[in-house]
């Protein structure tokens, strides 16, 4: 009659391959992440009662937005000849004719939604800036 073991003498067994669990550390995990969200809902409750909107307050990773030191030079790119791939970016996502913005890797077919792109909420957390803009006093400091 044939054993129970496999092709590598191992007993054939369905479950095997699964990943262990530890229940402790997930629960602990859970209550954590039930926490903070207890915490967020009651701030949200209270910036409701005062009739302001809630936001998520900042990680702290993020810097203040800057004016710019230079002029944006949309005509730099004006004569070139570049040659695009014949599938290349048909919509906005990916590199193709027209403006591209590196760190969003959106393309952009006039100037105009170029630089409203760059103004944009969306570019400014993906360049790992906050949008904020640290408010000018008489004193000389923020």
């Amino acid at each position: 009659m044939a054993s129970k073991k496999g092709a590598y003498d191992t007993t054939a067994s369905d479950t095997d391959f699964r990943k262990k669990f530890d229940r402790a550390e997930y629960a602990e995990k859970a209550a954590a992440r039930e926490a903070l969200e207890k915490e967020e809902s009651k701030a949200r409750y209270e910036a409701k009662l005062a009739g302001k909107k809630y936001y998520k307050p900042a990680s702290g990773n993020e810097v203040l937005t800057e004016a710019r030191n230079s002029r944006l030079d949309v005509s730099a790119n004006v004569g070139k000849i570049v040659l695009m791939p014949a599938g290349a970016a048909t919509g906005k996502r990916g590199r193709g004719a027209g403006f591209y913005c590196k760190d969003c890797d959106l393309t952009f077919k006039d100037n105009l939604q170029w630089v409203e792109h760059v103004n944009s909420k969306q570019h400014l957390v993906a360049i790992g800036e906050s949008g904020e803009v640290r408010r000018a006093g008489r004193g000389g400091g923020a």
